[in-house]
């Protein structure tokens, strides 16, 4: 998953290490998206750090195109899993960035631009869908406002 989502070996080799400050288990490192995996199980997000792994339980689907398509309640990803589950259903990062915001014409949390599949999360919560993104959402709980 790191891979596809612009991930980089450093130094042609996986980073392991028990760190504090990193989530527990495959992340990315936001300076220059070296791979890294965490075995501290309570490691914590420090901010560099973005996970790239997901539950097997929580499969991602793509909402439908247009107009006001969202996620129904409840289904959607957070903003630490956004990437790894847009990456799951053909998401992919914008010139190596995950691209967050506050738009109205965009769905909230995790989602694709149709366009180029770039990944997103919205932080509007009243943001509404202008039809040219697809919410990563939960199973195949979707739904329209």
């Amino acid at each position: 998953a790191p891979l596809l989502v612009g991930g980089e070996l450093r130094g042609e080799r996986l980073l392991v290490g028990n760190w504090p400050n990193t989530p527990f288990g495959c992340v990315i490192e936001a300076s220059d998206n070296a791979i890294h995996f965490n075995t501290r199980i309570n490691g914590y997000s420090n901010g560099y750090f973005q996970p790239v792994c997901i539950r097997g339980e929580d499969q991602a689907t793509l909402s439908p195109s247009g107009k006001f398509s969202k996620c129904t309640p409840g289904h959607d990803f957070s903003k630490d899993e956004c990437i790894s589950a847009a990456a799951s259903v053909g998401g992919k990062l914008r010139n190596g960035k995950f691209i967050i915001g506050k738009w109205a014409n965009t769905p909230y949390g995790c989602f694709v631009e149709e366009s180029d599949m770039a990944i997103h999360f919205g932080k509007n919560v009243t943001g509404i869908n202008d039809g040219f993104f697809q919410s990563v959402c939960i199973g195949a709980m979707l739904g329209f406002s």
